[in-house]
């Protein structure tokens, strides 16, 4: 059995959206603040020289006692100078990184009350750019990256064995998954109980099968 599921946009974004959204959902309520900061730079530099910039401004932070969660995504302006922007969440209210660690330019800072995610994707673009678009604290999504993310919250344990994918939800849910990329699109080739498969593929291709 075999079902096709189109990816509408660019992968790299659409990874980095998903990533996003999950990690805001897991710190959202866990600390006091969530502090949305863009970071720009006073002139043109490298990608290594803004990695190195953003790597120090997180290091000075730390240095002096501040505990945080970070997620930040790199974009470029119309002219083509990098700039991020970066989610903290902290239970420590952070001072604003032009007159603490940032030393590469400016910097605009806002409270994020509730919904971290919507508020931080108005800000991100539709296309990539080459090289290295995000990066966040590690072990906050561990368990997550070690599946696909088309399994993100199906709510299935799973164990992978010969390129297949066993996912158990219930007694009467359960079966086998084979997937790839292929086309701009995911090819997903199963078999499993009914509720399993009615879960997974379309209705109409389930005609004639029966459960195992």
């Amino acid at each position: 059995m075999l079902r096709v599921i189109a990816l509408k946009g660019d992968r790299k974004i659409l990874r980095l959206r998903r990533k996003l959204r999950k990690f805001a959902e897991i710190l959202e309520n866990v600390y006091r603040y969530r502090i949305f900061i863009t970071l720009t730079f006073a002139e043109d530099v490298s990608d290594s020289e803004a990695s190195t910039q953003l790597k120090n401004y997180f290091q000075w932070l730390r240095d002096h006692g501040y505990d945080f969660k970070y997620f930040w995504v790199k974009e470029r302006t119309k002219r083509g100078r990098i700039h991020y922007h970066v989610i903290l969440f902290s239970d420590t209210y952070i001072p604003k990184p032009d007159v603490s660690g940032w030393k590469g330019g400016m910097s605009n800072v806002q409270l994020v009350r509730k919904g971290v995610y919507a508020y931080m994707s108005k800000y991100l673009s539709k296309s990539s750019i080459p090289g290295r678009m995000y990066g966040y604290s590690r072990g906050i999504l561990n368990e997550y990256n070690k599946m696909p993310m088309w399994l993100w919250d199906k709510g299935y344990a799973y164990a992978r064995h010969l390129g297949l994918y066993f996912l158990i939800k219930s007694v009467s849910c359960w079966g086998f998954l084979k997937w790839r990329y292929a086309c701009g699109a995911i090819l997903l080739e199963g078999f499993g109980t009914v509720e399993f498969l009615q879960e997974w593929f379309p209705p109409d291709e389930l005609n004639g099968l029966s459960s195992n």
